[in-house]
């Protein structure tokens, strides 16, 4: 469903996401014909906003936020009729979470969260890189704790002796 906003100046208005350019609208209730041809002059609208944002004085004096999205069950991955759940689409989720940091974000912590995953395969190395970085994961481990465990020991033994050679009277 699409998303206009005609409103008061002082409320933000940012739409987040848009229809593709082939668009169009249907009315409530909508039963599809699977044996109609669709043709380009069907989908006559483009840049539909379908999800957008306000911020500003919605209701009362304080300022507020709000994210509006024309899909209501855009995060759930359980459709209507359906018995078992749906994998749900990434981008929705990203949208869900992002939007999520928005609304709750007061002290700017939203910039400090990753946007992305970079993704840095194994498969795209040389065999000893890959050979040099599998003993230094399984190596590097066991032998800082064998340090952690000597120098540890050798202050405990230090510190018996010490007590050993004072004179406690």
């Amino acid at each position: 469903s699409p998303i206009s906003f005609e409103g008061d100046t002082s409320i933000s208005y940012m739409p987040l996401v848009k229809s593709s350019e082939l668009s169009g609208l249907e009315n409530t209730p909508t039963y599809f014909n699977v044996e109609k041809e669709w043709v380009e002059t069907d989908f006559p609208l483009s840049g539909e906003v379908v999800a957008a944002a306000f911020e500003g004085k919605l209701s009362g004096e304080s300022r507020s936020k709000m994210v509006v999205i024309g899909d209501a069950d855009f995060a759930l991955n359980l459709k209507p009729g359906a018995q078992q759940a749906q994998p749900q689409p990434e981008d929705n989720i990203g949208l869900f979470v992002n939007s999520m940091d928005w609304l709750s974000d007061d002290t700017g912590l939203i910039e400090l969260r990753t946007k992305g995953v970079s993704s840095r395969p194994l498969d795209q190395l040389e065999d000893t890189q890959k050979t040099l970085l599998k003993y230094v994961n399984f190596l590097l481990p066991i032998i800082l704790i064998l340090i952690y465990g000597l120098v540890r020991a050798q202050l405990k033994r230090n510190q018996r002796i010490k007590r050993m050679e004072g004179s406690y009277a």
